[in-house]
């Protein structure tokens, strides 16, 4: 009995030793979580809770569609018009809505007639894409904009986005079809409600909550940029761009556009050259329609910024258009385009570094 009283008191001295430290390192990984988390909370809680004038499903908290009067917006018709009007080809293409599972439905693209694998469904000129580029060689826009940009007070992303804005304020621009085919609502992550985060696939994630907040500073700062645009040169823009407006250009800009090499006679080159960074920004219309499916055809991209899509396998009449994204994990996905794959089994990431060099690139 005496031995076994010696026994316990051994262990329960052990015990005590061994008991401070874990709850230490118990405590200090907690904190960790909890200063993560506040932070994501932090950056969500910076922008106010207004109501939208847009009902359910296009309430979103922290952006707004900038396109002016969208009551008078155009519809389908006008901007395959548009699209033909201005050299590209796409009668062999027509948009239709399709089911990604759980009752979900997206917008894409289908053909019209039976395609072969690799046969060209559709052809934009680069002429038809908003881009910095086009931007710069605008006649009341272009000067301002790239002074700023030449000056390094504006990054390329948001050169786009002004631009973006500044068409979508304008209920005679060229890209009105365009504009007003732009989704009201963009699911990104960064853009909802704090309470979103609470639940869903990757809400313990402490790395995808991590990325979500580094987007979100990412669009806030290059908000805090544009102010100053904005403000020495009130006369481009009727009304005040809030940051509502700027996220879902920013958001737009995100989840639809392309990446394409800066024409050699661009204004854009000199910096560009300087920088060491020769790609940039495009937005396309009806090319950004087409959905991703990672066994998918890559598009072909010109210097010039012309984008044509090939059939990715034989497709018969009425079968959706898709083109690979890229070899992405759902993580990446989700943060960037507002979606998951079911059973993608890829869990190597590239976003963390593509958001660090988006961050402190000029």
């Amino acid at each position: 009995s005496s031995s076994w009283h010696r026994m316990k008191r051994r262990g329960k001295a052990g015990m005590d030793m061994r008991t401070p430290s874990l709850l230490l390192v118990t405590f200090l990984l907690l904190l960790l979580h909890l200063a993560l988390f506040q932070r994501v909370l932090h950056h969500l809680g910076t922008f106010s809770h207004q109501p939208l004038d847009v009902p359910y499903p296009y309430d979103q908290p922290f952006s707004k569609f900038a396109v002016t009067s969208p009551q008078q917006c155009t519809g389908e018709k006008e901007l395959f018009q548009m699209v033909r009007r201005m050299g590209g080809k796409v009668d062999g293409v027509e948009m239709r809505r399709f089911h990604f599972g759980q009752g979900i439905q997206r917008r894409g693209l289908a053909v019209r007639r039976a395609k072969k694998d690799g046969q060209v469904v559709l052809a934009i000129p680069g002429n038809l894409s908003l881009s910095l580029h086009r931007a710069v060689e605008h006649e009341l826009l272009g000067p301002p904009l790239l002074h700023e940009y030449r000056k390094g007070n504006l990054h390329e992303f948001e050169g786009l986005a002004i631009f973006l804005l500044y068409e979508a304020k304008n209920v005679s621009s060229l890209f009105r079809p365009f504009l007003c085919s732009l989704p009201r609502y963009v699911p990104l992550p960064t853009l909802e409600a704090r309470e979103t985060f609470k639940n869903g696939m990757f809400a313990n994630n402490s790395r995808y909550l991590n990325t979500i907040w580094t987007i979100g500073k990412m669009f806030r700062d290059s908000f805090s940029r544009a102010q100053k645009f904005f403000a020495e040169n009130p006369g481009l823009f009727p009304s005040p761009i809030d940051v509502r407006e700027w996220m879902w250009a920013s958001a737009i800009i995100m989840s639809r556009s392309w990446g394409v090499k800066i024409p050699k006679t661009s204004l854009l080159m000199q910096k560009a050259e300087r920088a060491g960074n020769d790609k940039m920004h495009i937005l396309v219309p009806l090319a950004d329609m087409v959905n991703h499916d990672a066994k998918a055809r890559k598009v072909g991209i010109s210097e010039g910024g012309a984008i044509v899509i090939y059939a990715g396998r034989n497709l018969a009449a009425g079968e959706e258009v898709c083109i690979t994204y890229g070899d992405k994990c759902n993580m990446e996905l989700m943060a960037h385009y507002g979606f998951f794959v079911p059973h993608n089994n890829k869990t190597t990431c590239e976003i963390d570094h593509i958001l660090q060099k988006r961050m402190w690139e000029k």
